[in-house]
């Protein structure tokens, strides 16, 4: 069926023209796109369906494999004895002998019976066979020696043997006799040649090195201070009596120092004394100097004297430790 729609306030059409049938129009030009609407707002979730049908059971799965035995539980608590059952009848037959039973310990011992009363003595008995005889008795101590008796006659001579005798046993030594007298003394003997004379050797300068003294010390200060004899490594003393004493008179003749390290900022002044008391011999090393000498002396020294050296700083430094060797050279007397 087919359905025609009259615009707003037109009049109704006649029945006739009602269901004449008219011709198809053109088709309209199609209207622009409308605007999209705006999306509506979500609804409430729908009530839950009803459950649907349970389904089928499914087949059997294959049989696992045996999984291992589990660890065996404790034991279970021992149940109550059961009550005895009754005694059954006598056999008329009589059982097989038991295995005799082990021997029992021996029972203790009963204490002593009183001792009776003593019977009546026998007759003697026949007299037993002689023993055998004993150990001969220890020796009895020897009486104290007789009187000698009187000396019997003289015999007669003998008749002279044809045999000599065996030689006596050699008697003791005699005492040393008394020495006898000097001798006379003998002629003195002829004096030897007297040998070639040697060549005369060179002459002896007499001179030699007396003394060596030594420190090893900073200098750093200038107070009076005293050198060792012979040994490095000993700071230098503030203390006098570091001496050297001389073995025979000399002359002193030059006197020798030397620093193994230049002292910078500082010189250093060696004196020589004689019985601690100071002589006209002194050698001075300069700042930054390691060597000085005084030469052309002539300083007499007695054999005995005690001679020591005397050092003198003219500044204080911050050097660092030197060693410090100072020599005389001398002419023996």
């Amino acid at each position: 069926m087919k359905w025609s729609f009259l615009p707003a306030g037109a009049p109704p059409p006649s029945l006739a023209s009602t269901l004449a049938k008219g011709d198809k129009g053109d088709p309209g030009t199609p209207g622009p796109q409308g605007i999209p609407g705006t999306s509506g707002a979500t609804g409430p979730a729908g009530a839950a369906g009803p459950a649907g049908p349970t389904g089928a059971t499914g087949a059997n799965g294959p049989a696992g494999s045996q999984g291992p035995a589990g660890a065996t539980g404790p034991a279970g608590a021992t149940g109550p004895a059961g009550s005895q059952g009754p005694a059954g009848a006598d056999s008329t037959v009589a059982g097989p002998a038991g295995p005799a039973g082990a021997t029992g310990p021996a029972g203790a011992t009963g204490p002593a019976g009183a001792t009776g009363p003593a019977g009546p003595t026998g007759s003697q008995g026949p007299k037993g066979d002689t023993g055998s005889q004993g150990p001969a008795g220890a020796n009895g101590t020897n009486g104290s020696q007789g009187p000698a008796g009187p000396a019997g006659a003289t015999g007669p001579a003998g008749a002279d043997s044809t045999v000599a005798g065996p030689q006596g046993i050699q008697g003791p030594k005699g005492d040393t006799g008394a020495t006898g007298a000097a001798g006379t003394n003998g002629s003195q003997g002829i004096q030897g040649i007297q040998g070639i004379q040697g060549a005369t050797g060179p002459a002896s300068s007499g001179k030699g090195m007396f003394g060596s003294w030594g420190a090893t010390a900073a200098p750093a200060a200038t107070a009076t201070r005293y050198l060792t004899p012979t040994v490095l490594g000993t700071v230098l003393s503030t203390t006098q009596g570091a001496h050297i004493v001389s073995p025979a008179a000399c002359t002193i003749n030059a006197i020798f120092a030397t620093h193994d390290t230049a002292v910078s900022g500082s010189s250093m002044t060696y004196t020589v004394q004689i019985n601690d008391v100071d002589v006209a011999v002194s050698c001075q090393i300069a700042s930054a100097g390691t060597a000085a000498s005084t030469t052309g002396l002539s300083i007499a020294c007695a054999a005995g004297a005690k001679v020591s050296i005397k050092a003198v700083e003219s500044s204080t430094t911050t050097q660092a430790a030197m060693n410090a060797r100072v020599s005389l050279m001398v002419t023996w007397n």
